[in-house]
């Protein structure tokens, strides 16, 4: 048989309504009676009975969590954790939760009347009329991710100036300079916000946004899909997209391995069209050499078969990916070593020698160092720190080096490491654009010219 309120009241030797308070209004018993009373109900184990402690106080410690997300479920990607979290804490206190979405809770008339509830939390985009229902019943409102105009209410929110700081001032550390904001259609707070705080920041930073490059969408994968197909098919396109939130950053994800994969169709219906018109297709390796016309001839330092070899497996196993977690996981791992598969090519005119190494860097030479002596010199990588080092100056000794910036502008023509290297090598440094700093005239190409006697001139036009 459980105990009861008059056990307890026997072993403690005080009153019911004092055993009563000593549960329901803690405060109002002396410390010494209300610890008679908690040792008593401890050795019986004696717990008050919920239902008949709210009557007697006329509350019903029970609160709502309510998701107000369009066509979401209690097991939402971002509200499920906020959820777990208030879970954890009703359970240390004698609250009871309720846990819906607004849509559900909206189907039964007087819903909060009837569940009697005396607090809500609502998560995401709440609608001010729904706030006013609640507290027309005097239920406590409490917001999550979210801020009403005109509303003095208490609100969780995240940090959101702070969070996109971080990720647009990662971006522009890494050389972006052409950034482009896909913005889902969420909540009007948490959309105004996180697209003020871009703005703001890369203002703050110098860097040009073009109203083409900020996109709007709905909250869903598709929509983002499309729309970040749409940004990365400008002709210029931007070389970093900011997503607002997870789902807009999985459908620009989406797209730009669609376009990734797209553009090796293409590159395979090239090929397929110049073999039907009689072109000779050649697959250059290390070793083969031609004469390009009286004079120069080329020679393919690299990639060799093995590269080959190795990379035409990394691109069938982009093609054959079941799901587009793994099609992330090869695209990383392939760009990580793209680098060195790059075609290395050494030109040769009537002794004069000029090595384009394409994007190598200083890792793609391996094997390679005694066949690269060089007059002029391009270097690999975008000039970046490991595009060179002092024991392969040492084997190219150029005369001449050309520092070219990327296509898409992420970085300038070379790092100051390199730069410095080649200037103590006694190099003479040209540049493909104007980087600061350096005394270059503004120019849209960059002519060299091979005299009788094997001297480079360079000269910008």
């Amino acid at each position: 048989m459980n105990p009861t309120i008059y056990d307890v009241s026997r072993l403690s030797g005080v009153s019911t309504a004092t055993v009563s308070r000593a549960f329901s209004n803690p405060e109002q018993v002396r410390e010494i009676t209300r610890h008679k009373v908690l040792e008593a109900a401890e050795v019986l184990h004696y717990y008050p009975n919920a239902i008949a402690r709210a009557m007697a106080r006329q509350r019903t410690d029970k609160i709502a969590f309510l998701i107000c997300k369009k066509n979401a479920t209690i097991l939402d990607e971002f509200y499920a954790g906020i959820c777990d979290g208030i879970m954890q804490e009703t359970n240390k206190s004698d609250y009871q939760l309720l846990i819906s979405t607004a849509d559900a809770w909206k189907l039964t008339a007087d819903t909060a009347q009837r569940k009697q509830i005396e607090g809500v939390i609502l998560g995401g985009n709440a609608q001010a009329d729904m706030v006013s229902e609640f507290q027309s019943q005097n239920i406590a409102v409490l917001l999550v991710n979210n801020r009403i105009p005109g509303l003095d209410l208490p609100c969780v929110l995240s940090d959101e100036v702070g969070g996109v700081s971080k990720v647009v001032e990662h971006l522009i550390d890494r050389g972006h300079t052409r950034i482009a904001m896909i913005a889902g259609r969420f909540s009007p707070y948490i959309s105004s916000e996180r697209y003020n705080a871009f703005l703001y920041i890369t203002r703050q930073r110098g860097i040009p946004v073009e109203s083409q490059n900020i996109k709007m969408c709905n909250p869903e994968i598709e929509s983002a899909t499309q729309t970040a197909i749409e940004l990365l098919s400008q002709p210029k396109r931007p070389t970093a997209v900011f997503a607002s939130n997870d789902i807009i950053a999985s459908g620009t994800l989406k797209a730009a391995m669609d376009k990734f994969l797209r553009s090796l169709n293409d590159y395979q219906a090239l090929c397929r069209t110049l073999d039907g018109q009689g072109c000779a297709i050649r697959c250059i390796s290390a070793g083969a050499e031609t004469d390009l016309c009286m004079g120069l001839t080329a020679r393919v330092l690299g990639p060799d078969t093995a590269h080959i070899d190795d990379l035409a497996d990394r691109i069938r196993q982009l093609y054959q990916a079941p799901d587009l977690a793994t099609q992330k996981r090869l695209i990383t791992a392939t760009d990580s070593c793209m680098n060195n598969y790059s075609v290395i090519l050494l030109l040769n005119y009537r002794g004069t020698r000029v090595l384009l190494p394409g994007d190598t860097n200083c890792v793609g030479y391996a094997g390679l160092e005694r066949e690269l002596r060089a007059d002029l010199f391009k270097l690999g990588h975008h000039g970046q720190k490991d595009s060179v080092t002092p024991e392969l100056l040492e084997f190219i000794s150029p005369r001449h080096a050309v520092c070219c910036a990327s296509s898409d502008r992420r970085y300038n023509s070379a790092h100051p490491a390199p730069l410095g290297l080649l200037r103590t090598h006694g190099v003479h440094c040209w540049f493909s654009d104007c980087p600061e700093g350096e005394a270059v005239p503004p120019h849209s190409e960059l002519t060299f010219t091979i005299g009788p006697d094997g001297a480079v001139e360079g000269v910008y036009r």
